[in-house]
């Protein structure tokens, strides 16, 4: 299972995946599991700044950025805040050709 970044906004950043890096991560930054999706992470980011470090230490572990072609994917989201300076490095972003048929592309 590809684990990633599968949304940011409303203050929340929605992770899904259960390996051990995720769950040091996600608790490391007051992350919860919702009761019905136990597959799923939510870590409380108010700031772009906030944001910006959990996304890192998110890319640090192995997790992948969502992509995709409609509202603004976590993907997006990462290339914003690099060009603002707020991270650097590469990422990787996931995107799907259909159900079960994820792709991950590295991003500069």
């Amino acid at each position: 299972m590809i684990e990633f970044v599968e949304c940011i906004g409303r203050g929340e950043i929605r992770i899904r995946g259960n390996s051990p890096e995720l769950k040091e991560v996600a608790r490391r930054y007051g992350g919860r599991r919702p009761f019905f999706r136990r597959s799923t992470w939510v870590v409380s980011a108010k700031s772009e700044h906030e944001v910006a470090k959990c996304l890192v230490a998110l890319r640090d572990a192995g997790i992948a950025m969502a992509g995709g072609h409609s509202g603004w994917p976590p993907a997006d989201v990462f290339r914003d805040l690099k060009s603002k300076g707020l991270v650097t490095g590469p990422f990787r972003e996931v995107l799907w050709n259909g159900p079960g048929e994820a792709v991950v592309h590295e991003q500069e």
